[in-house]
């Protein structure tokens, strides 16, 4: 099913696919099931949107280097066949070595930075932001809006299989103030 949107509305859909609403709700861990797999798949076109970025970042410093390179031959050209060349002529192939150079990185370092904050809000929706909100989706569906989860609970996240369980707090490393505040009803 291709689904076009929000990450945040892609997850709670394929959720909440298939699931007939006069009839109760699936079992939790089948709701969980779903919603790992939902995860995994809207994150991986997150991931995905991210390549132009890392391939500029990823080729810029390489084509410096080729042009570096281009440059130090051209002045080693210019070394070879004067015995004794003006510093004028063997100059032009330093400045194009070091301004291919300099245009490499201006490339790259610009659009690392970007790539790495995209990839870490990625992880944090995720880990943090998906899981939360579709619970309290189905919450809302189920008429347990009392029944919330109690604030010690947190997500934690288990990488081998990329999917989630529910545990208290306290197990859980660092939580976000965001989700305190969110755990609190803020």
């Amino acid at each position: 099913m291709e689904t076009r949107g929000q990450p945040l509305a892609q997850v709670i859909c394929l959720t909440l696919k298939n699931v007939g609403a006069p009839g109760p709700l699936p079992a939790r861990a089948a709701l969980q099931e779903k919603l790992d797999e939902a995860i995994i798949l809207v994150s991986d076109k997150m991931y995905d949107r991210l390549n132009l970025m890392s391939t500029i970042y990823t080729l810029g410093p390489l084509l410096g280097l080729i042009g570096t390179i281009l440059g130090l031959m051209d002045t080693f050209t210019l070394m070879a066949r004067w015995s004794n060349p003006p510093v004028q002529m063997l100059a032009v192939g330093v400045q194009k070595a070091l301004v291919t150079t300099l245009w490499g990185l201006s490339m790259a370092i610009p659009a690392s930075r970007p790539a790495s904050g995209c990839r870490r809000k990625i992880r944090i929706y995720e880990r943090e932001v998906f899981p939360r909100s579709v619970w309290r989706v189905i919450e809302l569906i189920k008429g347990d809006a009392k029944s919330r989860l109690p604030e010690t609970w947190a997500p934690v996240w288990r990488p081998p299989s990329r999917s989630w369980s529910w545990s208290p707090r306290h197990e859980h490393q660092g939580s976000s103030a965001a989700a305190d505040a969110d755990a609190a009803g803020v």
